[in-house]
């Protein structure tokens, strides 16, 4: 939660005017739960809602994240639909209430063309010239801060104050949408790598990075990988492993995180056991799936299946066959 935290305080501070910034108590930034977007448009936008104190006032800072790659004309009317949600919610925990809390609406964009639509709410209505003096009182009036990553270049986002990771991000979400710059400032950004890769944390928060550029960009795996690899002056294999360390980790403290609920009903050493298994477990499928699907392509539900239900003996032996196998056939029945 800390590191969530620290990742995203450079961004929000970049939004906001810096006297506006500067009378918020950044030490009390806190990530609160809920989700406020429409469930059918979770694959466009996700959202994060952080607390801060302003002046021994609460307030909300409401950040949202856009992964469509054209924008939406009525984006703004959305908006305010999701900021009407967060004080629903505020009012129901806080009955007695005489005033509603302040909330900072934020957008970051990176799709291919910079944003042209409205970010202020009265724009977005047809008011007639004429009567508009009169017309506004009655026309809620807000506007977004907006980091529209398509207007900002490589070289301002580098010298950005914010976590290596918050900006190595930056650099992924921009280049998200077109492969070619993404491998073309790759080297560009090689120093950023290399320091998120040596920080704190930094081999799970680099996985995350190159995870999100595979799973992204149209071009083959190999291309992308080869290219990180040779900017980073590693090895293809080291930059896979890193990842591939972190899936093991993943799934070893899933598996862990289980057993030891586990624990808590059926005894604590075989809770313990159980757990310290089925998170190696877990780590060996993540693997032998990623080497699957890099070696073949895509892996039919059939194999899928197996490997889901596999036990640990079983995904060890086909983790060796996929070494030396020509076919899937070859890894699952030798």
């Amino acid at each position: 939660m800390f590191l969530a935290i620290l990742n995203a305080k450079g961004e929000l501070q970049h939004l906001l005017p810096p006297e506006l910034s500067a009378q918020l108590n950044w030490s009390t930034l806190k990530l609160e739960p809920g989700a406020f977007v429409d469930e059918e448009l979770r694959a466009s936008y996700s959202d994060l809602l952080f607390s801060i104190d302003y002046q021994g006032q609460l307030a909300y800072l409401y950040f949202l994240l856009e992964h469509q790659t054209l924008p939406e004309r009525f984006f703004i009317f959305r908006q305010l639909k999701y900021v009407v949600r967060i004080w629903d919610k505020w009012l129901r925990e806080n009955p007695t209430a005489t005033h509603l809390p302040i909330i900072i609406p934020m957008l970051l964009c990176h799709g291919r063309k910079p944003w042209i639509y409205p970010l202020r709410f009265e724009e977005l209505v047809n008011i007639p010239q004429d009567i508009a003096p009169v017309v506004l009182d009655f026309i809620p009036k807000f506007r977004v801060a907006v980091d529209d990553l398509s207007t900002q270049s490589h070289e301002a986002l580098r010298e950005r104050a914010m976590t290596e990771f918050a900006r190595v991000t930056l650099w992924s979400l921009k280049t998200a949408t077109n492969t070619e710059e993404m491998l073309r400032t790759v080297e560009l950004w090689a120093t950023h790598l290399h320091a998120l890769r040596n920080a704190r944390n930094g081999a799970a928060a680099l996985a995350t990075v190159i995870r999100y550029v595979f799973a992204v960009h149209e071009r083959p795996e190999e291309v992308v990988l080869t290219t990180l690899a040779k900017a980073m002056k590693m090895e293809d294999n080291e930059v896979m492993a890193t990842v591939e360390e972190q899936l093991i980790a993943k799934g070893r403290q899933r598996g862990i995180e289980e057993g030891l609920m586990q624990g808590l009903t059926q005894g604590r050493e075989q809770g313990l056991l159980q757990g310290r298994e089925q998170g190696l477990t877990q780590g060996q499928r993540a693997v032998l799936l990623r080497q699957l699907e890099r070696k073949f392509g895509k892996i039919p539900a059939e194999f899928t299946s197996r490997v889901e239900a596999a036990p640990l003996h079983e995904l060890e032996t086909w983790l060796d066959r996929v070494l030396v196998a020509q076919s899937l056939s070859q890894v699952f029945n030798g």
